[in-house]
């Protein structure tokens, strides 16, 4: 049965809907203002809530506001009921993120209409939600337990060595075999990352909200980005193969998200050409975005795969060698889209890759 937290001060109305939504079936709770919704909503977590705008001791509004600051909550399909007809207090309660209002006094047809349809809705993104979640179980499930297991096997086979053979053991060796497990923890580390990285991300697709509140400062590009590429060539042994042409602009990003974005194409320019191909990164500002550009000369990619590119897909593994779990373009696609940009790939086999994203400009007055 579907709960209705029913939040209303008169209470002649309160009785009438009340009585008529226990009529279909619908499991009502009520509340005589703001402040009590919000005890009665945290006890019992509603499906739906209907709530009268004017009302003594906390307003409609005001209880909207305080209960979208609680996650469990944010998600929560809200209808406004208000006798004030003025397109301008309309408009707000929409931009405060309402689903919907009713204008009193309604018919029931208009009541039970509006139930539905929100209903109907907060199912279908439950259901995407569930389906998601259980494709990305079903996809973790197969693919996790390879990808941990290489790194382990060098960590367990170099220091087990070491624990054999330590008293015969030259310290050039003993240096040698503990960089291997530093490297192969480091692997393993950024692997653990991506994967809460990418689950995190998939909740944030159904949170468009919490996206918006992502921390945008401002940020200057040449510095940050030559730092950023610099160490990722450095990891990967291919100082001299880095190409750098940065244009300075300043950008309303977050930086951290900015640096994983960065990390995940560098690498993965990186990773698919080999010692001696050279990797480009350049940047440039047009009109009210900045584009950056990472090129590779590596293997490339047939059109069909390009299209492909999501979580979990990897390249050719066997013949290429690839290692990694293939999340890294699919995180910072994401992450570019969430900063309010978007991404575009070009590639061919045995050219190279491509991989263009733009984000917005920072402007004096931001």
């Amino acid at each position: 049965m579907m709960k209705i937290l029913l939040v209303e001060d008169d209470a002649n109305v309160r009785q009438n809907i009340q009585d008529l939504l226990e009529a279909e079936n619908y499991d009502v709770r009520i509340a005589k203002n703001g402040r009590e919704g919000l005890e009665v909503a945290y006890e019992v977590v509603p499906d739906l809530i209907l709530c009268d705008v004017m009302m003594p001791e906390m307003d409609g509004h005001e209880f909207y506001r305080e209960l979208s600051k609680d996650e469990r909550m944010s998600h929560i399909p809200f209808v406004f009921l208000t006798a004030k007809a003025d397109p301008a207090d309309l408009r707000e309660a929409m931009d405060m993120g309402a689903d919907d209002y009713l204008t009193k006094p309604f018919t029931r047809d208009e009541l039970l209409h509006a139930l539905d349809t929100r209903l109907q809705k907060s199912r279908k993104i439950d259901k995407a939600y569930t389906e998601q979640f259980d494709e990305l179980r079903t996809t973790i499930a197969v693919s996790l337990p390879h990808e941990l297991r290489t790194p382990l096997t060098g960590i367990m086979g170099f220091s087990e060595y070491l624990l054999e053979n330590i008293e015969t053991t030259s310290r050039e060796e003993i240096a040698e075999f503990l960089t291997h497990i530093h490297n192969s923890a480091r692997r393993l580390n950024r692997l653990i990352e991506n994967y809460i990285t990418y689950s995190e991300l998939q909740i944030k697709q159904y949170d468009e909200e919490r996206a918006k509140r992502i921390v945008r400062p401002s940020l200057s590009l040449v510095e940050y980005l030559i730092q950023i590429a610099k160490t990722v060539a450095y990891e990967y042994e291919r100082d001299e193969d880095l190409d750098l042409d940065i244009q300075d602009v300043d950008i309303a990003v977050s930086e951290k998200d900015l640096q994983k974005v960065c990390e995940e194409l560098l690498g993965n320019a990186f990773r698919f050409s080999k010692k001696g191909q050279k990797v480009h990164m350049s940047s440039k500002a047009i009109g009210e975005v900045v584009e950056i550009t990472i090129r590779d000369h590596g293997i490339g990619m047939e059109p069909g795969k390009v299209r492909s590119l999501g979580g979990f897909m990897q390249l050719d593994r066997d013949r290429n060698e690839q290692q990694g779990s293939g999340l890294g373009f699919t995180i910072a696609r994401q992450l570019v889209e969430l900063m309010g940009g978007s991404v575009k790939v070009e590639s061919k086999p045995n050219y190279g890759t491509t991989v263009s994203f733009r984000l917005p400009i920072r402007h004096e007055s931001a």
